[in-house]
């Protein structure tokens, strides 16, 4: 009776332990996507153009090695229309500057969503210990919304 006593006390402290000591946890995404600050300057029309790299990036920790990776982006479809999307160099650059096996860019009113296969069977595996371009979209102003005055567009 002793023996089981002390192990219900014993587990009973553990308990409050565990629940009794606040903690905050916070937990970081694994990747980053990050879209660059870019400014579109447009003429007294409201005509104008700009382009707005995509970088992923790995925050600290152990390296992850990955052969596919998709995202999506959104713009107020007032203001921006999506002209081109393209691989950024870091994408266009893998297998060989061949790039990736299979990509997929489909243009939405409001953004568009992105993938990305680099092979099949492990060939060009990606990691991103450092910020790495992956997409490049080029941008137009939509001209019969904007002022008819020199201004910029910024996001």
């Amino acid at each position: 009776m002793r023996r089981l006593r002390s192990s219900v006390l014993l587990c009973a402290a553990v308990i409050s332990l565990i629940f009794g000591i606040s903690r905050d946890v916070v937990a970081q995404p694994e990747f980053e996507f990050i879209a660059e600050e870019t400014t579109i300057e447009y003429n007294w029309n409201g005509f104008g153009s700009g382009q707005v790299p995509l970088f992923i990036f790995q925050n600290a920790g152990i390296t992850t090695e990955i052969l596919s990776w998709s995202m999506s982006i959104s713009h107020d479809p007032d203001l921006l229309l999506v002209d081109e999307i393209e691989q950024g160099q870091y994408t266009a650059s893998l297998n060989g500057g061949a790039g990736p096996e299979f990509w997929d860019a489909q243009v939405l009113v409001e953004g568009a969503v992105i993938g990305s296969i680099n092979c099949t069977f492990g060939c060009a595996w990606s990691t991103f210990e450092t910020a790495e371009e992956v997409v490049l979209i080029l941008y137009e102003t939509a001209p019969l919304v904007l002022p008819r005055s020199a201004r910029n567009v910024s996001g």
